[in-house]
């Protein structure tokens, strides 16, 4: 008997994915497992490139004073497109001043002292980053940092285009991480904090109030928050 199939080809979206998947489990009871090459974010957005031209040639073309590049963290290969048409490029970096400070020291580990990152996977090494109170263990470092397979070499080349940039907006403020701004790396463009930016649009107060008279009746320094970033590690 002829063997049919159905191919799922899923929105990249995770609701789409899930739902896709229910699909899938709901009609067949087959598995069929396949393994697709791997997409790092960094090198999709950097094929984009032809596309932020055209569309920096449309604006320009209407007479528009552009004055300023300001690029997301995983788009610092846009800087390019930027330099082409000499306008000033700026990150926002849209993590905390603390992981930037520990980003811009890895890089400064690998090309000036020709450390190997990657080998302080499973080390016990504790390392002097500059603004923290204290030695960072090389255990809580990312995993991305420690990826052979071209994960840390990505994080390094982004880093050095952070450098080139004229400027960095974090979305942090003063009195957050005073020690952490204060020393950073001499060899940055300026840094400009300029948060908290916070959306508010989709929140209901209502949802959130039993939380926050809950935190308003506690002890002052006596609530301590993590937080769990997008990969599941704690930020």
């Amino acid at each position: 008997m002829e063997e049919l199939q159905l191919i799922f080809v899923p929105g990249p979206g995770i609701g789409h994915i899930v739902s896709a998947i229910e699909v899938k489990e709901a009609s067949s009871d087959s598995q069929t497992e396949s393994k697709l090459p791997q997409i790092q974010a960094v090198v999709h957005v950097a094929r984009q490139r032809p596309l932020i031209r055209e569309a920096l040639l449309g604006i320009t073309a209407t007479g528009a004073r552009v004055v300023g590049f300001v690029v997301d963290m995983f788009c610092l290969t846009m800087t390019e497109v930027a330099d082409e048409f000499s306008i000033p490029a700026y990150l926002y970096f849209t993590s905390d001043a603390s992981f930037l400070s520990f980003t811009m020291f890895m890089q400064r580990l690998t090309d000036e002292h020709h450390v190997d990152i990657t080998e302080f996977r499973d080390s016990n090494e504790k390392l002097p980053v500059p603004g923290f109170f204290n030695l960072v263990p090389a255990t809580v470092m990312p995993s991305i940092l420690l990826d052979k397979d071209g994960g840390s070499a990505i994080v390094m080349s982004s880093a050095r285009l952070i450098r080139k940039t004229r400027g960095i907006f974090i979305n942090t403020f003063q009195e957050l991480e005073p020690n952490i701004i204060l020393s950073t790396d001499d060899q940055l463009p300026p840094v400009y904090a300029v948060g908290p930016l916070l959306s508010f649009q989709t929140l209901v107060e209502s949802e959130f109030s039993d939380v926050i008279e809950f935190l308003d009746q506690q002890p002052r320094k006596s609530v301590g928050f993590l937080c769990f970033g997008s990969l599941g590690s704690f930020t």
